[in-house]
């Protein structure tokens, strides 16, 4: 850079171009340029109403000649070592310094919108791409005017500071380059773009002193329109964002909404912007302000945004749109069971070929949808549905209402014979269909069915307390079923010997539906005889058509003894009256008696087939004499057993 400084003093006339410079363009954002010192500092100055702000910007190395290309500086030192860093963080600064070429003895430089960067030396002009594998300066030619400070585009077109004013280079052939402002009033060390309402202006920079002008340019009307400010330090070279000729803007490359895992229907959104140097501030119509981009628990809809600057950037308005994440929840069935009575409610959710996709978090505790939520009180019950991550898909509210418990209703009470036992009823009460739970008491006896078995005959108060609270009383009269039976008598046949007995029964009258005798597990019909009773008692079941029992009758079988035949040893048939006749005992009952008597030479000389029937010691009419006869008699017990019996009879005269 040039060592000579140009003093300039301010005139009242300059002093109000500059004020009226500020109320003119003053802005709601930063107006700034990066302003390489005589000290070798790198400052940030920002035009503001109050006028120029200038902060060190921390960094590498020491800077002489520097171009800014979006978040990239290159500078040079005086030793012509080209270096390029990084332009980070808020408050910014310079990071990553990495040498890239050698050589590079410029006193003004600036850098097109390719990221090409052109300098001067005196009136020679070099241009060197950073990007390419071994960037190296390459020669464009000379001009007729020699470098002061700076250089910068401007709508497309090169401009150079030198000691003549602002000179436009043509960079196809620099040899044509001409005075595009003249201007020696103050001598111009640098050039910088700054981003005005979002239009590119020009400002030159000259020494006057420790300090430094800055001068406003109206490139359009090819005129110095005034100072706009003053630096208390010496500027050797400035650059800005906008310094390849095009005023940066806010450019957002991508929207990215996610729905919250942790939150119903709300999204998290993160605005992408290019990269930039400056500080941006997001803020939405709500309120919600922060320097990051990322919003979270934003609710579905159109949300208006608003990035601002603290740099060159105009204010970018724009909109996003969050979705209505419900619209792709799964479809949620419920079955809704209120409570009744004392009986509590049930919700069981449904969400049908989703059911294994998803599941349902209550109460904190999490659930698959095959499960009934049960004894649930009236009142409302959130629950959570949450997909496969466990992140929150949709939520829903189901409210149970306490339903009227329905009073007791006695639709019937069927009093019935008991079918197996006589004089006996069945009671069953029928009652209308209820949710709670009923207790039924009858003859001292509760039970939750309302069936009451071999109730005895009697009036009985009838109780039904429900679990809900209701209490019913109703009468239950069961008739004396013994007092109609039919009228039914009967001829025993007693037991004899080893023989059973035998009963034969007859209906006299109305047979009050009897129909069958039963006894013990064969049933017979009323007329048949019934054998084989044992001696003792016996009891026999009436039955009617149905098979139940309207009688019981009970019979004893007596049992008539066995008597064994008996024949005396001797006789005395002489008309006496006593034991003049040969034969048993009367008392006994055999079938098929016969009685045969031999005399001593073997001749039959009796034959008797009863046993009522005896010998009076005669033959063929006439007395036998007194001797000793040989008897023979069979017969069959009346218990079936055949008998034979012999034996040796005496008669005596």
């Amino acid at each position: 850079m040039f060592t000579q400084i140009f003093k300039h003093s301010k005139s009242g006339g300059k002093l109000l171009l500059f004020i009226l410079f500020l109320f003119l363009h003053t802005k709601t954002y930063s107006q700034q340029f990066y302003a390489a010192t005589s000290s070798g500092q790198l400052q940030l100055v920002t035009l503001t109403a109050n006028g120029l702000v200038s902060v060190t910007v921390p960094g590498c190395y020491s800077y002489f000649s520097i171009a800014i290309f979006t978040n990239k500086i290159y500078f040079s030192d005086a030793n012509g070592n080209l270096f390029s860093g990084n332009l980070t963080g808020s408050p910014v600064s310079v990071t990553n310094c990495q040498l890239i070429s050698t050589g590079v003895y410029a006193n003004s430089m600036t850098v097109d919108k390719q990221g090409v960067i052109y300098y001067a030396i005196y009136n020679q002009l070099y241009m060197i791409d950073p990007n390419s594998p071994s960037p190296a300066p390459v020669f464009l030619g000379s001009m007729s005017y020699s470098a002061t400070g700076d250089l910068a585009f401007f709508q497309n077109e090169l401009y150079m500071a030198s000691d003549r004013g602002i000179v436009q280079v043509k960079l196809k052939d620099p040899s044509k380059s001409t005075l595009y402002i003249p201007y020696t009033a103050q001598y111009i060390y640098g050039l910088t773009n700054v981003a005005v309402n979002g239009n590119d202006v020009l400002f030159a920079l000259s020494l006057s002193g420790n300090s430094t002008n800055l001068i406003e340019l109206d490139m359009q009307n090819k005129i110095v329109k005034g100072n706009a400010g003053s630096l208390p330090y010496n500027v050797y070279d400035a650059g800005s964002v906008t310094e390849a000729g095009e005023v940066p803007s806010i450019e957002i490359t991508d929207t990215r909404i996610t729905q919250e895992c942790d939150v119903f229907n709300k999204a998290r959104v993160e605005i992408i912007t290019k990269q930039h140097t400056s500080k941006y501030t997001f803020t939405l119509d709500n309120g919600q302000t922060n320097l990051t981009g990322i919003f979270d628990n934003l609710a579905p809809g159109v949300h208006p945004l608003t990035i601002t600057s603290d740099g060159e950037e105009f204010p970018k308005h724009t909109s996003f749109t969050v979705p209505d994440f419900t619209l792709t929840a799964p479809l949620i069935t419920p079955s809704l069971k209120n409570p009744i009575c004392d009986i509590l409610g049930e919700i069981k959710l449904d969400a049908g070929v989703n059911n294994s996709t998803y599941t349902i978090k209550y109460n904190g505790n999490s659930f698959s949808f095959d499960h009934a939520f049960s004894g649930l009180a009236a009142g409302t019950y959130h629950f959570i549905i949450l997909n496969a991550q466990d992140c929150i898909v949709n939520e829903k509210d189901y409210a149970l209402q306490q339903d009227i418990c329905p009073p007791i209703t006695v639709n019937d009470v069927q009093v019935a014979r008991e079918c197996d036992v006589f004089g006996k009823a069945k009671v069953t009460i029928t009652t209308q269909a209820h949710p709670d739970n009923y207790i039924y008491t009858l003859n001292n006896t509760s039970n939750a069915t309302g069936i009451f078995d071999l109730v005895p005959p009697g009036a009985y108060n009838l109780v039904i307390i429900s679990s809900g609270g209701d209490r019913v009383v109703r009468p239950v009269t069961v008739p004396d079923y013994t007092l109609d039976i039919p009228n039914i008598t009967y001829a025993v046949k007693n037991a004899d010997c080893t023989l059973f007995g035998e009963i034969k029964f007859k209906i006299n009258g109305d047979t009050k539906g009897a129909t069958s005798i039963r006894y013990g597990s064969q049933v017979y019909p009323i007329d048949q005889a019934i054998k084989t009773l044992p001696p003792g008692a016996n009891s026999f079941s009436v039955l009617n058509q149905q098979g139940c029992v309207i009688d019981i009758i009970n019979v004893d079988v007596a049992l008539d003894p066995c008597k064994p035949i008996v024949f005396p040893n001797a006789f005395t048939p002489n008309g006496d009256g006593v034991n003049d006749i040969f034969r048993s005992n009367q008392d006994a009952d055999p079938l098929k008696f016969q009685l045969l008597i031999y005399n001593r030479w073997g001749a039959l000389i009796f034959k008797s087939q009863s046993i009522f029937n005896g010998w009076d010691g005669t033959f063929n009419g006439k007395p036998v004499p007194f001797g000793v006869f040989y008897w023979v008699a069979s017969y069959i017990t009346i218990d079936g057993k055949d008998v034979a019996q012999s034996g040796y009879v005496t008669l005596i005269k």
